[in-house]
């Protein structure tokens, strides 16, 4: 199965003034491993964002994911969620190595996680 990838921008008095692909991860998709489809660009900066849709709404929890680059570099973060969209930015030193980029991410609340995918994705130069 694999991840959505969609660009998406704010348009604020005609001109862009922010603009991210987003990730899509579909909460409906029993597949732990997921294809991300469209590559990285690691000279994007803040350009890329996770976004999972979730069933319902899990106040209190975050999302987390650690990133396992090409160089064997992992890298964490977290992000709070609120109502039942769960969206993390990736950090530019995340996708700064080109090669392999796999993203495990998960939901976790009070300790627990609730669900978690992998993401593989290609991160171009």
């Amino acid at each position: 199965m694999t991840a959505q990838a969609c660009i998406c921008g704010f348009i604020k008095k005609g001109a862009v003034v922010h603009m991210k692909k987003q990730i899509q991860i579909s909460e409906y998709s029993a597949d732990f491993i997921r294809r991300v489809t469209t590559p990285l660009v690691g000279s994007d900066l803040n350009a890329y964002e996770i976004v999972w849709n979730l069933k319902e709404e899990q106040e209190g929890a975050q999302i987390v994911l650690q990133a396992k680059r090409a160089d064997d570099a992992v890298i964490t973060d977290s992000a709070q969620i609120t109502g039942k969209e769960a969206k993390i930015t990736l950090k530019n030193n995340i996708y700064c190595v080109p090669g392999l980029l796999t993203i495990r991410v998960q939901i976790v609340c009070g300790g627990s996680v609730l669900t978690q995918c992998q993401l593989i994705c290609d991160v171009l130069e």
